[in-house]
């Protein structure tokens, strides 16, 4: 998607998680690297990185000085690094309402949305099991078409 959206020739090098990339981001043996903001953060704010952006549509409430990609020029970009809870596809409904009535008043909680929030983590507002499952299919759809255009290949 980065590459296509911003017309530059680029390769994808995989790395077995982000701390191996960012030290190698660092080193300067690879030029730049898309992370979730969370590992990434203390080595920004120590200078050890320049950051470009955040690849989200809005600033992040943990970094707010870190403007958008689209802020930067980029238009159209959008990559969020999500989680969230799944269960059995035949997992009865009761027992789903009750993991998302509970989910739901954790994420009430201050001390859980200060927790998370040092962890640079915004939970989505809102979320029910429903509009989760949409989200996922969304993605899905999204992430097809980019895999398809990047001409990706199994091997």
């Amino acid at each position: 998607m980065l590459k296509s959206l911003a017309g530059i020739d680029i390769r994808h090098v995989p790395y077995r998680g982000s701390v191996p990339a960012m030290l190698d981001v660092i080193a300067g043996h690879i030029p730049f690297m898309v992370v979730d903001l969370q590992p990434a953060l203390q080595q920004i704010r120590e200078g050890k990185v320049r950051v470009l952006g955040v690849t989200t549509r809005a600033r992040v409430a943990a970094a707010r000085e870190i403007p958008t990609l689209a802020e930067g020029g980029l238009a159209g970009y959008e990559l969020v690094a999500w989680q969230g809870v799944v269960a059995p596809a035949r997992t009865p409904q009761p027992i789903v309402d009750a993991l998302a009535t509970e989910i739901a008043r954790l994420l009430a909680d201050p001390a859980t949305r200060d927790h998370f929030a040092a962890m640079a983590l915004e939970p989505l507002p809102g979320s029910t099991p429903d509009s989760f499952a949409a989200f996922i299919k969304t993605e899905i759809e999204r992430w097809a078409v980019v895999v398809k255009n990047s001409g990706a290949e199994l091997e």
